[in-house]
């Protein structure tokens, strides 16, 4: 979402009923995880990885009852973070949740940079 702030996608979110969580920026990968599990309140044995980061997050947005909206804020600065390859999960977990397979999860995802 180029050109947008982290107050414009909140406000559109709130606009839609949607809760907003805002995930960085953060200057590492491993901060990534760090607070993806601490503001999704992963499970203690998430496994600080993409595949973990794809489980939980699927695990998460299946068990939500009200909409919520995830907002990645990137950090053009971080170290290690393959921003594609985060992005697809976010996609993958967001088109999973809507799909009707199992129960239709109030989940959508944004990336602003």
């Amino acid at each position: 979402m180029t050109g947008t702030t982290v107050d414009e996608a909140i406000r559109a979110a709130a606009a839609e009923g949607r809760r907003t969580i805002v995930i960085g920026p953060v200057p590492s990968l491993a901060k990534l995880y760090d607070e993806f599990a601490a503001k999704l309140h992963f499970p203690g044995h998430f496994g600080h990885n993409l595949d973990a980061l794809y489980d939980c997050l699927l695990d998460y947005a299946l068990a939500l009852n009200d909409p919520v909206t995830l907002v990645w804020v990137l950090d053009p600065q971080a170290k290690g973070i393959d921003v594609d390859e985060v992005c697809g999960i976010l996609e993958d977990v967001e088109n999973y949740a809507s799909s009707g397979k199992g129960k239709t999860a109030p989940f959508t995802a944004r990336v602003l940079d």
